[in-house]
């Protein structure tokens, strides 16, 4: 069973045998690749799947952001009270004040925008370390909300710290607890569910 079949693509599969296949298609069943073969082959075995036509370009395996920090596009374009001379400068003028200042809708469209993004660019998972220590509980929650829009895979975690605090730094380890359980209990339910913790 497929809900999807793209066709009219070249299949860059990543391995040494047979790295490009051409005149392939691709079966897609819920978040599964279900098949991949010659494309008149496909069409007739998934007759009732969506077809979408890749017009000829290049298909691979989707790319992973394996450290992302969603938040940190606020920063864009922000204009610092002075040029940092150091890590630990670009630390206290930039990014924690960034994150002290985030809300819980803050946090979503923080997510939402670099997501589409990322999506856009090829990537298809991303691991993220978030901290908002004006926000922290649900916070998870709403960066997997802003996801879900646009089904980008992730795997997310509060960032711990006791910069702000022994109580956020609490705060922020029951949230990951909390997201963790879950997940877990997402993936009991759902094999394909697209977040971890």
């Amino acid at each position: 069973m497929a809900d999807l079949l793209i066709h009219n693509v070249t299949i860059f599969t990543n391995t040494a045998a047979n790295p490009l296949r051409h005149g392939q298609a691709l079966a897609i069943d819920g978040a599964v690749i279900a098949d991949l073969g010659p494309e008149a082959e496909l069409a007739k075995k998934y007759p009732d799947a969506q077809r979408l036509d890749g017009q000829g370009r290049l298909l691979m395996p989707g790319l992973i952001n394996a450290h992302m920090h969603f938040y940190s596009t606020f920063a864009r374009g922000l204009a610092l009270p002075r040029a940092p001379k150091n890590f630990a400068e670009i630390l206290s003028l930039l990014w924690w004040k960034l994150d002290s200042a985030l809300d819980g809708d803050a946090v979503y469209y923080s997510t939402l925008i670099p997501a589409m993004a990322a999506i856009r660019a090829g990537v298809t998972a991303v691991i993220d370390h978030h901290a908002s220590p004006n926000a922290v509980d649900g916070s998870l929650d709403r960066i997997e909300a802003a996801l879900q829009q646009v089904r980008l895979r992730a795997v997310l975690c509060y960032e711990i710290s006791d910069r702000d605090g022994k109580a956020i730094a609490r705060q922020g380890l029951r949230e990951n607890e909390r997201y963790f359980k879950k997940c877990a209990a997402a993936k009991r339910d759902n094999p394909q569910h697209l977040f971890e913790a």
